[in-house]
């Protein structure tokens, strides 16, 4: 099956999918140890609602397009909030250009000593998840001097992207 992930970013499916993991990250951090996500299937992170794929099928449009656009009740709205602070962090001129792939919303909800490990078939999807995930100086190594984090004696923030070759 070849499925890409572009045509079908911020489907009700998706809406639907990533508040139920924002609700399970947000219950994780009420408890002080650390926790891991494992994506096994991440794609690309971040989608362009404009782009030719999301254009193609404008599936985002009655998914994150009527979500965002919604009155919900008050409790349902809280409920909604992690999610949707999550895409609104990657449209900070208001609007709704882009949306958050599962890595980039587990990003958003991750402590310090939490760890998110993204796994990702497609090379060009596993290349712009390192992108999006801000890893392209990391994976290089440019940057190892400490952080103010690791100075001060706090962990890294630790991101993973994994390539992952076919099984044969």
């Amino acid at each position: 099956m070849n499925y890409r992930h572009a045509f079908h970013a911020g489907s009700f499916a998706d809406v639907l999918k990533h508040v139920i993991l924002a609700r399970i990250l947000v219950h994780l951090r009420d408890k002080p140890a650390p926790f891991r996500v494992i994506d096994t299937h991440a794609g690309a992170g971040l989608y362009d609602l404009a782009g030719a794929e999301a254009s193609l099928t404008g599936e985002w449009r009655d998914g994150i397009g009527r979500f965002a656009a919604a009155t919900p009740p008050a409790a349902a709205a809280d409920l909604a909030a992690p999610y949707l602070a999550a895409v609104h962090g990657c449209n900070p001129d208001g609007g709704l250009r882009f949306y958050p792939g599962s890595p980039l919303i587990a990003r958003s909800l991750l402590r310090r000593h939490d760890r998110l490990i993204a796994c990702e078939i497609a090379p060009d999807a596993a290349t712009a998840l390192a992108d999006h995930l801000g890893m392209a100086d990391l994976e290089s190594g440019a940057d190892e001097s400490p952080s103010e984090d690791e100075r001060a004696g706090r962990p890294k923030r630790q991101f993973k992207v994994l390539p992952v070759d076919h099984f044969r």
